[in-house]
């Protein structure tokens, strides 16, 4: 009973984990990776969930970098990533496979996702915010 208990822990680290949803502001960098657990979307591309912790009429720039997977990003107004209108995505502009947002923030929270631009993509990356 005590490993399937300790097992049942274990599972439910990693689940929650692959929904946990990190705050990020001006300044801050993290490293991650993108894996089998992360969410999904409807394309089969996988994600991480940012809530961006800047105020409205601050200017930004958001910068994902990868040597495994082609980066895609993509911020929303919301704190959740789900929703479908996209204030601004982008693909390549930070040179090569790496992706770069510059704006400046309207009202409201806003969210992004830090995501492979291919089904099934994943690896390491590593995301920057700063001020503009």
């Amino acid at each position: 009973m005590k490993r399937v208990v300790g097992a049942l822990f274990a599972f439910s680290l990693i689940a929650s984990s692959a929904t946990a949803q990190t705050s990020i502001g001006p300044g801050e960098r993290v490293q991650g990776v993108l894996n089998a657990t992360d969410r999904t979307l409807a394309d089969g591309s996988r994600y991480d969930c940012f809530t961006l912790l800047a105020a409205a009429g601050e200017s930004v720039v958001i910068t994902l970098r990868s040597t495994e997977f082609d980066a895609y990003l993509s911020i929303t107004v919301g704190t959740d990533c789900t929703n479908p209108v996209a204030l601004g995505t982008d693909d390549d502009s930070a040179g090569g496979n790496d992706a770069q947002i510059r704006m400046t923030l309207g009202q409201g929270p806003h969210s992004f996702r830090a995501n492979a631009y291919r089904a099934g993509q994943g690896g390491r990356y590593e995301l920057v915010v700063e001020r503009r």
